[in-house]
C-alpha cells in the first residue's frame, strides 16, 4: 500500500508500481528517520518516517513526512519483504499523477 494510494498484490505487481514512481520523479530527497526494526525468529518489521522534499508537476518544491511499514521473513537465511505500507500522502499523489 503505497502513499500515493495504491494497493499492489504480488511481487511483479509492487515493483511495476514502484518503477513507476520511479519513472515520475521529478526530484527532490528523502531520507529515514526514526527506525525502529524488531526481530523474532524468522519474522521482522521496520517501522520510520520518510521526510524529505519533492517536486509537484507545478515545479514547485514541497516537505513532506510519511510514515511507513514494511515486514520481513527469512527464507534460507535471506530477508524478503512480504508487505509495505505507507501513509496516504496527497503530495505524492499530486507528484506522481501530475
Amino acid at each position: 500500500m503505497g502513499a500515493e494510494g495504491t494497493y499492489c498484490v504480488g511481487w511483479d505487481a509492487a515493483y511495476d508500481d514502484w518503477k513507476m514512481q520511479a519513472e515520475k520523479s521529478l526530484g527532490g530527497e528523502v531520507h529515514a528517520t526514526e527506525i525502529h526494526v524488531i526481530i523474532d525468529g524468522k519474522l521482522a518489521t521496520a517501522t520510520h518516517y520518510t521526510k524529505g522534499a519533492v517536486t509537484t508537476a507545478e515545479g514547485e518544491t514541497v516537505e513532506q513526512q510519511v510514515r511507513e511499514t514494511s515486514v520481513f521473513r527469512k527464507e534460507q537465511g535471506v530477508w524478503k519483504m512480504v508487505a509495505h505500507q505507507a501513509d496516504y500522502c496527497p503530495v505524492w499523489v499530486g507528484v506522481l499523477k501530475g
